[in-house]
């Protein structure tokens, strides 16, 4: 069995190239030097910059896409405080990137959307189906996800709550699919409403 741990190190090495000029007209020999030893030093502290940068290690983050905007914007605050570290995300649906990770793909951190997708990675979690498992002592809540009620801005039928949903205010009603959280707690939200039918 084989456990998400670990994480993933991408090196890229930073290639060198000599610069080469024509020689100088005489007399100026020495600002042709003091140039190419400005140019040599500017060229090495890119070098240094760039050793810097294929020294981190990638960190693989598959994230629901909800978390997108959230994430994007929490990673250069997280990686100016962890130089070593670089963020590489995947957003997708849960449902997707459980079949990722359960199919073997590299991934060092999962943030689902609900929990069902976790349980299915999670050795002691009785609705377990994959050999690939999460480490079920790094797991814990982040965030809460809460059904919303949107209405067309527009509309004149005065929808106000979700027992509208059962009234003849409500002629169409737009979810998420059933393999992506949003869909699987609207599902249940409406047929605990008696209404799903």
């Amino acid at each position: 069995m084989k456990k998400i741990t670990g994480i993933f190190l991408s090196m890229l090495f930073a290639v060198t190239l000599a610069a080469c000029g024509a020689k100088a007209p005489a007399g100026e020999d020495v600002k042709e030097e003091t140039k190419t030893e400005d140019v040599n030093d500017e060229k090495m502290t890119e070098e240094k910059k760039d050793d810097k940068t294929s020294a981190k290690t990638d960190l693989n983050v598959f994230a629901a896409a909800s978390m997108t905007e959230s994430l994007e914007e929490l990673k250069a605050v997280f990686e100016e405080e962890n130089p070593d570290l670089n963020l590489v995300f995947n957003f997708d649906s849960s449902g997707t990137l459980k079949t990722q990770i359960a199919e073997g793909a590299d991934c060092d951190v999962f943030i689902s959307a609900a929990k069902k997708q976790m349980d299915e990675l999670d050795p002691n979690s009785d609705t377990k189906d994959s050999d690939i498992t999460i480490d079920p002592d790094t797991r814990f809540d982040l965030l809460e996800n809460e059904v919303t009620l949107a209405v067309k801005e527009d509309s004149r039928k005065d929808i106000r709550s979700f027992d509208d949903i059962k009234t003849d205010k409500v002629e169409t009603i737009a979810l998420g699919n059933a393999d992506v959280p949003v869909g699987q707690y609207s599902e249940s939200l409406l047929k605990n409403m008696g209404v799903w039918d």
